[in-house]
């Protein structure tokens, strides 16, 4: 007899809850104003920006009005990037500039020139990866050590300074 009382219990417990998320939703949804963050006149470096996701992001960044860095170790396709953006949006605020995230050396350089030509960064989009398309066996050590260079430790050195 109990164990029916305390099965109808839980179903109300878990009738009342859905009650609460849905009229939670309701109002969030009749109420909430636009929760969009505001980007015109950020400083936005995107890595990876010379094809695909980060050409995408960058075009989009800066249709919003956002100042955009583009960072990529493709300099032509880091060019036609910030091309496609000046075509677009004549008055576009975007720099374009060579970083080999493999290299230490290089993202500090020109970490330290985009805060002297552009200013401090107020966000990043760390997009640029590197995919083999192949197994980890099967590469060779450079490629394994680009791969990890690239998606994974250049994340560290990248704290921009």
């Amino acid at each position: 007899m109990w164990s029916g009382v305390v099965v109808t219990l839980e179903y109300a417990q878990a009738f009342l809850i859905l009650i609460y998320y849905w009229i939670k939703a309701l109002l969030r949804t009749l109420f909430v104003q636009n929760l969009r963050k505001n980007i015109r006149n950020e400083i936005i470096l995107v890595t990876g920006a010379g094809s695909g996701l980060g050409r995408g992001t960058a075009k989009r960044l800066a249709s919003l009005g956002a100042t955009v860095v583009l960072w990529d170790v493709n300099e032509k396709g880091n060019e036609e990037t910030k091309q496609q953006i000046l075509d677009k949006c004549s008055d576009a605020k975007v720099y374009s500039m060579k970083v080999d995230l493999c290299n230490r050396e290089d993202i500090y350089r020109v970490a330290q020139k985009v805060k002297e030509q552009v200013g401090d960064v107020t966000m990043v989009i760390n997009n640029a990866g590197v995919v083999s398309g192949k197994s980890l066996l099967d590469l060779d050590d450079a490629s394994i050590q680009r791969t990890f260079d690239v998606n994974i430790i250049a994340h560290f050195w990248f704290e921009y300074r």
